[in-house]
């Protein structure tokens, strides 16, 4: 058997199962162990991931042929929400929290919010969380100072040789 075809009344292919053992869902020729492919343009759904059924709740993974951005959308009570959970822009490599055009490695976006937009926490007993910037010669650190600190320290170099520039 070269492949094996579900189709529809029409005649449509709905699923393919090629001789390799590939699965296509939306195509013919399915290039990976699962290739499932949404509409024919725009923004299309790709995958539900949800409650039995209906889809109450879930997810929604989008691709967009025009932006050539992958989007994860929530679901609530059936209702896909209107800005994605997050996305990931093939021509750019950047990825989106809160935004379909993310427009740095990694961009997050909120609006209005009451609470932190980013969380870094390292619950270790003598932990001490960080963050650390660094081009092709430098690296920055922006971290706690001692276990279970109030304080922190920007500083250059990182480690215990590390040049401290401000402490508060």
């Amino acid at each position: 058997i070269e492949r094996l075809d579900v189709v529809n009344g029409a005649g449509t292919s709905l699923m393919t199962i090629a001789s390799s053992g590939n699965v296509g869902i939306g195509t013919t020729g399915p290039l990976a162990p699962l290739d499932v492919a949404g509409g024919t343009a725009g923004d299309r759904p790709l995958l539900y991931l949800g409650e039995p059924g209906d889809h109450t709740y879930g997810f929604v993974f989008r691709n967009s042929n025009t932006d050539g951005v992958l989007k994860l959308y929530s679901l609530a009570a059936s209702v896909q929400s209107t800005n994605p959970v997050m996305s990931w822009s093939r021509p750019t490599g950047n990825v989106g929290i809160g935004t379909t055009v993310p427009g740095s490695k990694l961009h997050v976006y909120g609006s209005g919010l009451s609470q932190p937009m980013v969380t870094f926490q390292d619950i270790g007993a003598a932990s001490n969380p960080a963050i650390q910037i660094q081009n092709d010669t430098t690296a920055w650190l922006v971290e706690t100072v001692g276990a279970r600190s109030n304080n922190f320290e920007i500083s250059k170099g990182g480690g215990p040789a590390a040049n401290s520039y401000l402490t508060v």
